[in-house]
């Protein structure tokens, strides 16, 4: 549950900014969340050590940093094919946590048993996943 909250919190900081998911409202209740974000596989990136974050703070061992899904892209015929949903938490922005996420998606979609990803939804304005991907 308090995975959902952080989960939650980050995805609405993501609405916020505007620059890389469609969505103009914010998640009002958990629940909300939980129906787009963690309907199907989604996984949590977390410190395995503490250390220092692109600010200069310092962070727990155990602290989330980051967060995705996957989940079909199509259903029925199509359902082989899947999509991935990518939260960076900001304070470990350019540090490699995203890099990290896309290798494990690919292999844990290989491993949930899609033959395929397509990401719909690149925005021109997310510099990082069009860098990224």
């Amino acid at each position: 549950q308090e995975d959902w909250d952080v989960g939650m919190e980050h995805m609405n900081l993501i609405i916020r900014e505007g620059q890389a998911w469609p969505f103009e409202e914010e998640f009002q209740t958990v629940d909300e969340y939980r129906g787009y974000f963690l309907s199907h596989a989604a996984f949590v990136v977390r410190a395995l050590q503490p250390g220092i974050d692109v600010n200069g703070d310092e962070y727990s061992s155990g602290e989330v940093m980051g967060c995705f899904y996957v989940k079909p892209n199509f259903p029925g015929r199509c359902s082989h094919i899947c999509n991935g949903g990518f939260i960076t938490v900001p304070r470990f922005r350019r540090m490699g946590v995203a890099k990290v996420m896309g290798k494990s998606f690919l292999k844990l979609a290989r491993d949930l048993g899609y033959r395929s990803s397509y990401f719909n939804l690149v925005f021109e304005s997310n510099v990082a996943s069009v860098r990224l991907w």
